[in-house]
């Protein structure tokens, strides 16, 4: 162990190895989804009345989703695709579930670190989040009204 290190030391860190591990494995995971998937879609004949013909332009409707990373390359069937579907359809209930846990660990991960600042220190670094946030904001493009 460093010299001067203690036993706290050790905690900090240990907790802070979990703290990026956990970012590092919901990002990862959280990178092959997204909230616009829907496995279930079906193609556009199988939606459309009976005796009906749908216009031969209309392309039809694929399996709507994001695969992985490099999945797109790998020429999968769309059977391949729809189950790959289904999987990430099973384990986002369970994804959120870890998201929302590691949101409640951080806020209560800064709370803690804000209790050993002094009182000016507090108040410089309100300062220096209004600061951030007033250049994250300038930095916006500015919402133009439509041209009548």
């Amino acid at each position: 162990m460093a010299q001067g290190a203690n036993y706290e030391d050790v905690d900090t860190v240990g907790c802070r190895c979990l703290f990026v591990c956990l970012s590092v494995t919901l990002v990862a995971i959280r990178s092959g989804y997204s909230e616009n998937e829907n496995p279930g879609a079906q193609t556009a004949a199988a939606e459309a009345p009976a005796g009906k013909k749908l216009k031969a332009s209309r392309p039809r409707k694929r399996a709507r989703g994001r695969l992985p990373n490099y999945y797109g390359k790998l020429e999968l069937s769309d059977e391949q695709r729809n189950t790959v579907y289904e999987i990430q359809v099973k384990y986002r209930p369970q994804l959120r579930a870890l998201q929302q846990q590691l949101h409640a660990l951080r806020k209560q991960q800064n709370q803690d670190v804000e209790k050993v600042l002094t009182p000016a220190q507090k108040e410089q670094l309100t300062v220096l989040r209004a600061a951030a946030k007033h250049k994250r904001d300038s930095r916006k493009k500015p919402v133009v009204a439509p041209k009548p």
